[in-house]
């Protein structure tokens, strides 16, 4: 709580609201003497108990307030007021960070003094959203991550967004739809590079059999089914419930990148596997690259047999990346987007597996149907039999399975974060809060435990 109020008031207030819990102790910070020493004075003294003058030698940090006065070293608050604050400032330095870390209210405070309360609250590494509802919040506003106006006046102004409901119970709607918006970036970041890898392994490997995909194949693909998809995937709302757990902050988060590394091996591990099953059947004709034409002759089982696997490759990879809780609504909730999937998996199943004579001609797909005579676009022998074009679809499922419980694994399971650290030889916690605060709580390292 950051006012202009008086302390005491802030306080009661600060309590009412639960901002400060009902049996934590608050202790006021103030700075007197010359030298300027550091006082702690606990909101309510007992009988006999005075205040606690703290001095500081050679500005070490050595100073936790004492359990037999009722202060547990893991349970308090300090409170500020703006003329402590400048003098802490001034003359004390690196004690700020711990003040800062543990403390809750702030008064008296003018609006340089808000802003500067947001910096240093940046410079441990949080991530600060502040509300206000008048001009003197208007530079505090412009310069923390997240602004909101409780109010359509001035701070209306200096604020990206403004509340109409005129208190912070917006703030969790924004927390949800702003984690709801990362995950969705995120998963389509993944998606569209995947998407390149998948067409980069299929026409490599097409390459080196002198083939590559049709040209209807590649709209297919491209627009057909990744464009449709892209369109949709993003359609999730946000999850109704605020947890506790963070969002990955960055596109290089390891989380995301072993996600990204895993799914590519089994990718490639399954356009290999069908590459290799399909050359080593007795049924197999290799392409005949030396037959003259005026067009490229690409009709070959290979071909047949990698476009089948890739083409729902791209329609997997939307589903799993699509993640749901608990920041996104489950995908069922995306009606859009299951319907899209739903369709163009059903008839990616039909063109690849029982096509018609059009589509077999459009896609230059190696498949042979007794019924259209003459008409066919390869004989009998050159065709890829239809119980492995049927097989081809379990393999297809078989990747669901996997790509599937790659996503839940990395996401859900706390094992992988905890490899992640070990990998990383991550012994403290990389935000400097978060290190403040274990210092705070394991050393008892901040306010002397023999003076209060």
């Amino acid at each position: 709580m950051v006012t202009g109020d008086n302390l005491l008031t802030a306080i009661a207030v600060a309590r009412d609201c639960e901002l400060v819990p009902t049996k934590c102790p608050v202790m006021k910070v103030s700075v007197s003497g010359s030298p300027p020493q550091i006082n702690f004075t606990p909101e309510t003294p007992q009988a006999g108990q005075t205040d606690a003058v703290v001095p500081l030698q050679d500005q070490t940090i050595e100073r936790t307030p004492s359990l037999e006065n009722g202060f547990s070293s893991n349970n308090w608050r300090l409170a500020v007021t703006g003329t402590n604050w400048q003098l802490l400032r001034d003359n004390f330095k690196e004690e700020v960070p711990y003040i800062v870390q543990r403390g809750a209210i702030f008064a008296r405070m003018s609006p340089d003094q808000k802003a500067q309360l947001i910096e240093e609250l940046q410079k441990i590494d949080y991530q600060v959203i502040m509300c206000g509802d008048g001009a003197n919040d208007c530079a505090a506003l412009k310069l923390a991550n997240v602004g909101v106006s409780l109010s359509e006046s001035e701070a209306s102004v200096a604020a990206p967004f403004t509340a109409s409901c005129g208190d912070i119970s917006c703030i969790p709607i924004l927390l949800r739809q702003g984690r709801a918006a990362l995950i969705t970036s995120f998963g389509t970041f993944k998606y569209m590079a995947l998407y390149s890898l998948i067409q980069y392994v299929s026409v490599l490997i097409l390459y080196t059999f002198d083939s590559n995909l049709g040209d209807m194949e590649f709209l297919w693909i491209d627009l057909g089914i990744t464009t449709t998809v892209a369109i949709f995937m993003s359609n999730n709302d946000a999850w109704p419930i605020l947890v506790k757990k963070r969002p990955p902050g960055s596109l290089l988060n390891p989380t995301i990148l072993m996600s990204l590394i895993l799914q590519v091996i089994v990718v490639i591990a399954l356009q290999a596997f069908v590459t290799v099953d399909t050359i080593s059947k007795s049924w197999y004709v290799p392409l005949d690259v030396n037959v003259t034409s005026e067009n490229e002759d690409i009709v070959g089982m290979v071909n047949t047999a990698i476009f089948s696997v890739s083409a729902f490759q791209y329609l997997i990879l939307s589903f799993v990346f699509s993640q749901g809780p608990p920041y996104r609504t489950r995908i069922w909730k995306n009606l859009p987007f299951l319907f899209c999937l739903v369709f163009l998996t059903v008839l990616t199943a039909v063109i690849c597996v029982s096509p018609s004579l059009e589509i077999t001609r459009a896609f230059e797909l190696a498949i042979y149907n007794e019924d259209w005579g003459e008409n066919n676009i390869v004989s009998e022998s050159e065709a890829v039999p239809f119980y492995y074009r049927v097989s081809l679809m379990f393999l297809v499922v078989i990747h669901f399975v996997i790509a599937y419980a790659i996503e839940e694994i990395i996401s859900t399971s706390k094992w992988v974060h905890r490899l992640l650290n070990v990998l990383r030889r991550k012994k403290l916690p990389k935000s400097k809060f978060k290190r403040l605060e274990l210092e705070i709580q394991t050393r008892n390292s901040w306010i002397t435990s023999s003076t209060i």
